[in-house]
Parts: C-alpha cells; sequence; structure tokens
C-alpha cells in the first residue's frame, strides 16, 4: 500500500514540475524594433499612450495588453494606466487612448469625442455599443479614430507589431 501511495505521489510531483516548466505562450516575445520612433525625443516630448483600465476592463497593462504596452514603449511611448472615468479635461496632455471592451456613458462618450475632435488619437477595439456611437475609423476634427472589432488583432499570436506601430502612428497624428 504504501508503495502504491509513494508512486502517486510522485507521478503528482512530476506532473506539477512539468507542468510549471511548460511555456505555455502567455509571456510574449517582442521582436526588437530597429528603428523606434519616438526613442530619441526627449522623454517629456515622447507621445503619452493611455491604456483603459478604468471600466473594469479585461485588457490592461497587467493582464492582456502587455506586450501591447511593451511594444509601445520600446518604440518610445510614455505609457500609462487611465483609471479615471472620462471627462471633459481629464485626457488633457494624452496622445493615445486605447479602449478595449468596454462600456461607456453618453457622457464619457461625448468627452472622448470632444478630446478627439481636439487632436487625440482613440483606438477603440472589441467594444461594439462604444464604436456604434461614435462611428467607423476616420478622422474628427483634429483627432484620428481608429476602431476594431477584434481583440485579436492586438494580442500577441495573431498581431503584427509594425503593424499595430502604424496604426498607433496614425493616431499620434506625428
Amino acid at each position: 500500500m504504501r508503495a502504491v501511495f509513494a508512486i502517486g505521489l510522485a507521478m503528482i510531483v512530476a506532473g506539477v514540475v512539468w507542468a510549471l516548466s511548460v511555456d505555455t505562450g502567455d509571456e510574449p516575445v517582442l521582436p526588437k524594433l530597429r528603428q523606434p520612433r519616438y526613442q530619441q525625443e526627449h522623454w517629456r516630448t515622447r507621445p503619452l499612450l493611455f491604456l483603459d483600465e478604468a471600466h473594469d476592463n479585461t485588457y490592461t497593462i497587467g493582464r492582456r495588453f502587455q506586450a501591447l504596452a511593451e511594444l509601445a514603449r520600446q518604440d518610445g511611448y510614455r505609457v500609462a494606466p487611465n483609471r479615471r472615468q472620462f471627462q471633459t479635461g481629464a485626457l488633457k496632455g494624452v496622445n493615445v487612448l486605447v479602449v478595449a471592451g468596454a462600456r461607456m456613458s453618453e457622457q464619457e462618450i461625448e468627452a472622448a469625442r470632444d478630446w478627439v475632435t481636439r487632436g487625440g488619437g482613440l483606438l477603440l477595439i472589441g467594444s461594439p455599443g462604444v464604436a456604434g456611437r461614435l462611428g467607423p475609423t476616420r478622422q474628427i476634427g483634429k483627432g484620428r479614430l481608429a476602431v476594431f472589432d477584434d481583440v485579436d488583432t492586438f494580442l500577441p499570436g495573431s498581431w503584427k507589431p509594425p503593424t499595430v506601430l502604424n496604426v498607433m502612428h496614425w493616431l499620434t497624428g506625428r
């Protein structure tokens, strides 16, 4: 009986060790950018990219958008989470705002639209209710709106970093 118990315990330990050693692909390997666009600028003049975390988002800097945040940092963006509801003036100084899978109030949608019109770049991903009220990818006033239905476009495994950076550069407008 002890031998059976010992064999069973050894199999469990071996399984746990194997499971901890397997690469699950959760930590993406990012290519090093050969020519970062904003890396040579003084850090204060580099574009500021906010990743929305104020709407119970599944996609945050700490979860699922780590690679996107790191890619933006490599390109020279200053990256920070946005943890406040959108209000007029709350996004002052932000160049690009990434919102994924969020539900926003009418007031927040109007504040975001106003911010884009004044020159902001909004990347709206997988938020059909919000996208339906803001419209398709286009220039709005001095700013730009990019709408993507599929979040996977911006997740490692299905993305192409040059394509993601081209979208962010277009939104930045410089």
